[in-house]
C-alpha cells in the first residue's frame, strides 16, 4: 500500500511531465497573461470543453484569429520561461 508522501510525489512528478509535454513546440497554444490555452484541433482531439476566442497576437504583423481554446490554467513558475506570452489580447466569443 502506498503512503500519502509517495502519492504526493507521484502526483507532482505527473504534473511536471504534463507541463513538459505541453512545452513541446509542436503543441499549438496561446499564452496570455501567463495562462496557457491549447488550440483545439478537431482532427486530433476530443473536445473536452473548448470555447471560441478571438486571439490578438503579440506579433503586430499577425492578424487576429478566432480559435476554439482549451484552458490549461496558469503556467507554473518553474517552467514559465518555456511559455512566453504570444497573445496581447484574448476575447471570449459566445457561440
Amino acid at each position: 500500500m502506498m503512503n500519502s508522501e509517495t502519492c504526493v510525489e507521484d502526483h507532482e512528478a505527473e504534473v511536471q511531465r504534463y507541463w513538459i509535454s505541453l512545452a513541446d513546440d509542436s503543441v499549438q497554444r496561446v499564452v496570455h497573461g501567463g495562462h496557457l490555452y491549447i488550440i483545439f484541433d478537431p482532427k486530433t482531439m476530443i473536445d473536452t470543453g473548448s470555447a471560441l476566442h478571438r486571439v490578438g497576437w503579440s506579433d503586430p504583423g499577425k492578424p487576429k484569429e478566432d480559435h476554439s481554446l482549451i484552458p490549461q490554467g496558469a503556467v507554473p513558475d518553474w517552467i514559465r520561461s518555456r511559455f512566453p506570452d504570444n497573445a496581447s489580447s484574448l476575447e471570449y466569443l459566445d457561440r
